[in-house]
């Protein structure tokens, strides 16, 4: 089906993902957001604007299956 996922052997299939947490798994999550932010406004952003911005819930469009 073309999905990729993190095997857990201790799952026996049942579950196939791990559940990890932390700053270290979060990171790279929010680097890549940040990567996103400054390529959409074209160039780069002060922290304090990066943090702003994360932090706004999304916008909830009409027709939206979780709106």
């Amino acid at each position: 089906q073309g999905v990729v996922y993190a095997g857990n052997a201790a799952s026996n299939g049942t579950y196939p993902f791990i559940e990890l947490s932390g700053t270290s798994m979060a990171a790279p999550v929010v680097t890549g957001a940040v990567a996103l932010l400054e390529q959409k406004s074209g160039g780069i952003i002060p922290p304090a604007q990066h943090q702003a911005r994360l932090m706004v819930p999304p916008e909830k469009r009409p027709g939206d299956p979780l709106a």
